[in-house]
């Protein structure tokens, strides 16, 4: 009894994980459509906006794929996480500048919820920075966030 309830649980675990893969999957795909579609504009203001949403859609799914990688299906390590979220961000909006970030969210974990929340979240604070606190300059102090 005790087997069959132990693979049934291996089972469960492991359909979740594609769960959050395909999705991964379906955001990533969704997140490259907007980008080719921006190859097309000639609108900066367009582009800047577009940008924004495909990095949106990229927070959500580095969720799914934190998730898919995790240990514990519910949970998501938030230090790895939101450190690998905003490598991703930076590159798309600091051109040209030299920017770095320390995060500091060790012994923190996210579920599925918060961690979109708070994938969302940052991914605003670090657009936000970019582009206003960091206007006009090549280079800036780095933007620390300490705990959750």
């Amino acid at each position: 009894m005790e087997g069959a309830l132990q693979q049934s649980l291996a089972d469960k675990t492991m359909l979740l994980q594609e769960v959050h893969h395909r999705v991964k999957n379906n955001l990533a795909l969704i997140s490259s459509m907007i980008q080719m579609q921006m190859r097309t504009l000639d609108d900066e203001q367009a582009v800047a906006s577009l940008t924004e949403t495909a990095n949106r859609i990229i927070s959500m799914a580095m969720v799914h794929e934190s998730i898919y990688r995790s240990r514990h299906i519910a949970t998501i390590d938030a230090h790895d996480h939101l450190t690998a979220l905003v490598n991703e961000i930076i590159p798309n909006f600091s051109v040209g500048k030299t920017i770095e970030v320390d995060v500091d969210a060790y012994g923190c974990t996210l579920d599925l919820n918060s961690g979109i929340l708070y994938s969302l979240i940052v991914n605003e604070l670090i657009t936000n920075s970019i582009k206003y606190a960091f206007e006009g300059r090549d280079a800036g102090e780095n933007i620390h966030f300490n705990g959750m």
